[in-house]
């Protein structure tokens, strides 16, 4: 498992089934040498796992086959995988998946990136995906600035409605957008500003938003979430207006941002 951030490349999946005292690697998912994300999705009482999957230029060379970037679906465990993600619009390659989310109606929730096995001008990024079924996928929203982006994608755990999203592009945070009514309407609103001196108040990840951002919703309170890029901010009212939180505590560049449902502490990584 290594991010696309990454100076390696991966080995596929491992999997523990006495929680987490062993291990075992999945022979089918030898050659994911580049995994941005994977999700258990619960689906009438079976858990599905989904994998996203890319490629990636190390040692020289592209690591990983154009023909597995993607959303991987298994249904047996990890035995077996179908890539099930729909087409880039004008053209035969997938769309590649950075963010995997569950909202809180178990609908699958997906952030692109760019694609960058393909010569197409659209590569795909800059889009938040939906699927109820696992199998099939609407596009919810397009950055128009950001087709070239990575996104990042927050679902509010108490409430089906609450869904938002940072977008990349060109290694700048370019968007924060939100929507109130399950991803049918979308608004954005403005990024927060670096406590830092001399920092433009138009990306908070100072360029490094390819490889530091994260974000992630309350538990119990929707309108309640956490961003974070080179230092970590919070806002109350749905992303209109943000704090600085960081700490010495809290080292810069964040890569990722969960909540612990069991304990409501947040952890960032």
């Amino acid at each position: 498992f290594v991010s696309t951030a990454s100076t390696s490349r991966g080995y596929g999946i491992f999997k523990s089934t006495d929680g987490g005292t062993t291990w075992n690697h999945l022979n089918s998912s030898a050659n994911y040498y580049y995994i941005n994300d994977l999700i258990v999705r619960n689906e009438n009482g079976n858990s599905v796992l989904y994998v996203a999957t890319d490629i990636n230029f190390y040692g020289g060379q592209w690591n990983g086959s154009v023909s597995n970037i993607g959303l991987m679906r298994s249904t047996n465990g990890g035995n077996s995988f179908t890539n099930v993600m729909s087409n880039i619009p004008s053209t035969s390659s997938k769309y590649c998946i950075a963010d995997l989310e569950l909202g809180a109606d178990n609908r699958l929730w997906l952030g692109t990136r760019r694609n960058v096995g393909i010569t197409a001008t659209d590569k795909g990024g800059g889009r938040v995906l939906y699927s109820d079924n696992g199998t099939s996928f609407t596009v919810a929203y397009t950055e128009n600035n950001s087709l070239s982006g990575r996104v990042e994608v927050a679902c509010a755990p108490s409430s089906k409605d609450t869904v938002y999203a940072v977008f990349e592009s060109n290694g700048k945070a370019e968007a924060i957008a939100r929507s109130f009514n399950a991803g049918s309407n979308w608004s954005t609103v403005n990024e927060p500003q670096d406590a830092d001196q001399g920092i433009p108040s138009t990306d908070f990840t100072r360029g490094q938003a390819w490889y530091d951002l994260g974000l992630v919703a309350d538990q119990e309170v929707p309108n309640v979430l956490y961003l974070g890029g080179i230092r970590l901010k919070k806002s109350t009212d749905g992303g209109a207006t943000w704090i600085d939180i960081n700490s010495n505590y809290v080292h810069v560049d964040q890569h990722e941002l969960e909540i612990n449902p069991h304990n409501k502490d947040l952890f960032v990584c």
